[in-house]
């Protein structure tokens, strides 16, 4: 009898040879294309072995067999085949000890598949559906133009946008291919559509890989944020949490406010006083005086109220709302009569990208991609997170403004708060005094709107408020563990009672003052350790 370890030699030779002889070989022969480096996969799926033979790898495998788990296959038809990418949920360790035992997804970028063996491989939807939201589209772009076979993504975008997409980068790619032929303009017969769920966090770990290669324009990010949910779900905890949920998104914003005190030591080891020095130039002298708390807290409460509109004002004109404008022709479908189609929710909004380099360094997370219907170039909008490049490029929306103020008004000397409605807006409040009593009262800013002290004006929009929550650090002792680092304001905000913001949450109060407590903790540690580098 023949030993297992020599039948599996001459399976995987014979497998080697078979590969060369009827797929290689003639695909560079008669099609005269180099097909690139590959996976040979010979495969079953739930429950069944999982064997794999990889060409030109880089790494030293296990030799074991592949586990149970779940393949989601995504074709992209050729001429004499079909390349297909492979995304597969594992559930045990695939690989060998010398490399991390997790969850994960193997993803097989070009793999070639001739025509008798394409109808055997198809589209695996075993992972459980937990939400109605769960399954999206998902289109795959294979540029049969590159020695690498390019593959370009779009999760949840509609085709024209998707088409849009892979023109914008194929714009940047060599006139002539690897072999001397012109480059043809995007062929849609390269394009596959499926359905993908997105509630297996080794799917959605993986759509961040493709996403952080610059090869994926998705609709939203949500389902790219690394949730504290999806933290614990990698570490195989029992969790109640709901991803996305509340305790997630404060979280979120807790993570946010922290990355801006950061920024904030850090610009002041460079230069203390650059953002005071910004507004005496910008602003004037004399303006910013007045405008500073230690001014402003010795004037009646309209004066105060005065002071502080004039400068929002002045920072609404400085710093224009972004909504679709081209930075070529400098048209905006603002500019237009409303049709119902602008902005982000149609208009020339193309999809979300990976930013670049220099985006990065703005510390942007994502870039919004713009077609401009009327001279057909492509914008991008960084959502910048830096100071510096915000004053520097002027374009932003509330998330950058509201930032921006917060800065603004801690440098001027005040407490202040950085306000986030979950229904999509944020704002600043500073504390002021009330009179000569002692007392004080938190006063609502809002840099995009240019109101001051007008708390209801976003139920006067049609807002049904769920969560406001107010993120401090205190200027003046942020140690304290007494203050109120993180404030339940939604009460305020509303003319609606208790109950009915209650209703609208859909969790339990004891969860969300769980949740509160928990961030509020870490806020003020981790501002005391800001603080104290």
């Amino acid at each position: 009898m023949i030993p297992s370890s020599i039948q599996r030699t001459i399976h995987i030779s014979l497998t080697a040879l078979i590969y060369l002889l009827l797929i290689q070989i003639p695909n560079r022969l008669v099609l005269g294309r180099r097909l690139p480096r590959v996976h040979v996969f010979s495969f079953a799926t739930n429950g069944k072995i999982f064997r794999k033979l990889k060409f030109l790898s880089n790494k030293k495998r296990g030799d074991k067999d592949r586990q149970e788990g779940t393949a989601h296959n995504f074709t992209t038809k050729t001429r004499g085949g079909s390349y297909v990418t492979s995304l597969r949920a594992s559930n045990k360790n695939e690989i060998g000890d010398d490399e991390q035992q997790e969850d994960s997804i193997s993803i097989t970028k070009n793999m070639y598949v001739s025509p008798m063996i394409e109808n055997e491989l198809h589209m695996n939807e075993s992972i459980e559906d937990h939400c109605d939201n769960s399954k999206m589209e998902l289109m795959v772009y294979a540029d049969p133009y590159d020695d690498r076979t390019l593959e370009l993504w779009g999760l949840n975008v509609d085709r024209n946008k998707f088409v849009a997409y892979v023109n914008y980068i194929l714009q940047d790619r060599p006139v002539m291919d690897y072999r001397g032929r012109k480059r043809r303009s995007f062929d849609s017969s390269f394009v596959t559509v499926s359905s993908l769920k997105v509630d297996n966090e080794a799917v959605r770990s993986q759509l961040r890989l493709i996403w952080k290669d610059a090869r994926l324009i998705t609709e939203k990010t949500d389902v790219l944020a690394m949730y504290q949910s999806d933290v614990i779900h990698n570490h195989d905890m029992k969790t109640s949490t709901k991803r996305g949920g509340f305790a997630d998104m404060i979280a979120v914003y807790t993570d946010r406010l922290i990355s801006i005190l950061k920024e904030e030591k850090e610009d002041d080891k460079h230069h203390k006083q650059f953002l005071l020095d910004w507004m005496r130039k910008e602003y004037g002298i004399e303006e910013t005086n007045s405008l500073s708390f230690e001014n402003i807290r010795l004037t009646s409460e309209n004066n105060q109220l005065q002071t502080l509109q004039h400068f929002l004002s002045f920072f609404r004109a400085t710093f224009p709302y972004y909504h679709d404008r081209c930075v070529h022709c400098g048209k905006s479908t603002y500019d237009e009569p409303p049709t119902g189609n602008e902005g982000t929710e149609g208009g020339h909004f193309v999809g979300y990208v990976y930013p670049s380099q220099a985006e990065r360094n703005g510390k942007a997370t994502r870039t919004e991609l713009y077609l401009c219907k009327h001279c057909n170039k492509f914008t991008r909008f960084p959502r910048y997170n830096s100071v510096a490049d915000i004053l520097e490029q002027k374009r932003g929306r509330c998330g950058e403004y509201a930032m921006l103020l917060f800065r603004f008004m801690r440098c001027l000397g005040y407490e202040s708060r950085w306000v986030v409605d979950w229904s999509d807006h944020l704002w600043v409040e500073v504390l002021l005094p009330l009179g000569s009593n002692g007392l004080t009262r938190w006063v609502h800013l809002d840099p995009c709107e240019a109101v001051v002290n007008e708390p209801l004006l976003y139920e006067s929009w049609g807002k049904k408020q769920t969560y406001i929550m107010a993120f401090q650090a205190s200027k003046s002792d942020r140690g304290n563990m007494n203050m109120t680092a993180i404030e339940d304001v939604t009460k305020f905000y509303t003319s609606d009672n208790q109950n009915e913001i209650n209703k609208r949450r859909g969790e339990e109060e004891h969860d969300i003052q769980s949740a509160i407590e928990h961030e509020r903790f870490r806020l003020v540690e981790q501002s005391r350790k800001i603080s104290d580098n």
